[in-house]
């Protein structure tokens, strides 16, 4: 996630796939590793609504 001076905060649960995927022996290991990553940060992101339905 981004922060308001720009720069990457993840949380330790990321961090520690990064580890994971760093020190996996294989691609198919790696591969599983990053789905899981992003599964993650999708889970963590900001939602930012850019639009309202006009009947609230």
């Amino acid at each position: 996630m981004f922060n308001n001076t720009g720069t990457v905060r993840r949380s330790a649960e990321v961090g520690n796939l990064i580890q994971q995927y760093l020190a996996a022996p294989d691609l198919a290991k790696r591969t599983a590793v990053s789905k899981q990553i992003l599964e993650v940060t999708k889970q963590q992101a900001a939602v930012v609504w850019l639009l309202q339905p006009s009947n609230i």
